[in-house]
């Protein structure tokens, strides 16, 4: 006797109850997968981003902005500081490493960071093919932007200024040549486009390099012990024109806003999954009740009592089954909507896996539902009355 074969012809016969268990579970498990994947990806994309990142040294403004758009590039800047002013206060003994930034042009939205060599090692920066840019107006280019604007070894482009690919001032007079192509590092790196400092300086007229008046957008600092963590902030945003921002404190005020409506979403969806399982006990409650004459008669030629529980178990396994397969379909779909939206906007990659942890904590977790709902329906089951049904007593 095939019972999984019997679970699955009972279901086809009668669709519609089942049919609505399968697209209640689908909608919670894929707002489930999602927002907990998407909250992941997000978390860890950006603690790589700011590894070996403790503070910020930039113009004064919002601090969480200068987080935003020197360490993620997400953001516009919050304005320009003095190149020698910011360099003496990098010169403190608790601070490690001082990497200055400067940008505010972009090609085809892809911006063009001006640094240091210290900068690609943030991110573990590899060379895939080509040098390092060493000379004024030399670039690499990372992993994304090779890929998305094809640019290759030895191609020259024009930049435009601003942080929008919709610029309408360019610097004609200034061309870049490629001399370098990053490998593909799942940071930020991946969409920057990296040259020295003096290709921003020659580009915004500042072609004496040993001048006063050089300008750069931020400081990107690490501290050699947490006394750097107390002692500087303060200092910098009390005795002088710039400020200081510290990357985890902004970032956590960030999750911290943000989260509220990521744990209602989640909330949310584990209510509905409730109410989808509480839907798969109503239709396997009404399997018990509406064919009990099947039943009893499958008892008359030899089925046990462990038969018919598996039969009705593996009806609900079939609904449960089948509703977080179609979650997980529909999870990966929107998922990678999302993502292609994100890197198409904001030029923030974000890699999608089809399976995680998550997903599989939510498999078990409807398996152990499903077996928590049929021992609901063990005493129906057990409790046949094989003589009443069969002589159609009511």
């Amino acid at each position: 006797m095939n019972l999984f074969k019997i679970s699955y012809k009972n279901i086809i016969a009668k669709p519609l109850n089942a049919i609505l268990s399968i697209l209640l579970l689908a909608f919670s498990v894929v707002i489930i997968s999602l927002s907990f994947k998407f909250q992941k990806q997000v978390t860890s994309k950006i603690a790589k981003n700011t590894a070996g990142i403790d503070m910020v040294i930039g113009a004064k403004g919002s601090p969480l902005q200068l987080i935003l758009s020197s360490v993620l590039h997400i953001d516009n800047p919050t304005g320009n500081i003095n190149f020698d002013e910011a360099k003496k206060i990098t010169k403190n003994p608790l601070i490690k490493n001082a990497i200055p930034i400067s940008y505010g042009d972009n090609y085809k939205g892809y911006r063009i960071v001006g640094t240091t060599p210290a900068y690609k090692a943030l991110y573990g920066g590899e060379l895939l093919e080509g040098k390092s840019a060493t000379k004024p107006l030399e670039v690499v280019i990372g992993a994304a932007v090779a890929q998305k604007s094809n640019l290759k070894i030895g191609d020259s482009f024009v930049s435009s200024h601003g942080l929008i690919e919709e610029g309408n001032h360019h610097h004609d007079h200034h061309h870049l040549t490629v001399v370098g192509i990053y490998k593909t590092s799942h940071s930020v790196l991946d969409n920057l486009i990296v040259t020295p400092l003096e290709t921003v300086w020659d580009m915004h007229h500042h072609h004496d390099h040993t001048s006063k008046n050089k300008e750069i957008t931020s400081v990107l600092v690490q501290f050699k012990s947490p006394m750097g963590f107390v002692r500087i902030p303060r200092s910098i945003n009390e005795k002088s024109s710039m400020q200081a921002a510290l990357t985890k404190f902004e970032l956590d005020k960030l999750y911290n806003y943000t989260g509220i409506g990521v744990k209602i979403i989640q909330i949310m969806a584990i209510v509905i999954l409730i109410i989808s399982v509480f839907s798969i006990y109503i239709s396997l409650y009404k399997i018990v009740k509406d064919r009990s004459y099947e039943l009893a008669l499958m008892r008359v030629y030899g089925a046990n009592q462990l038969q018919l529980i598996l039969l009705v178990f593996y009806e609900g396994l079939i609904i449960s089954i089948s509703g977080y397969i179609l979650g997980l379909i529909l999870s990966f779909a929107g998922g990678t909507y999302l993502y292609k939206y994100i890197s198409r906007e904001y030029n923030y990659t974000i890699q999608q896996a089809f399976i995680t942890d998550i997903d599989v904590y939510l498999f078990f977790s409807v398996l152990l539902l499903l077996s928590v709902i049929t021992l609901f329906n063990l005493k129906s089951i057990i409790s046949i009355n094989i003589p009443k049904i069969l002589s159609h007593e009511k």
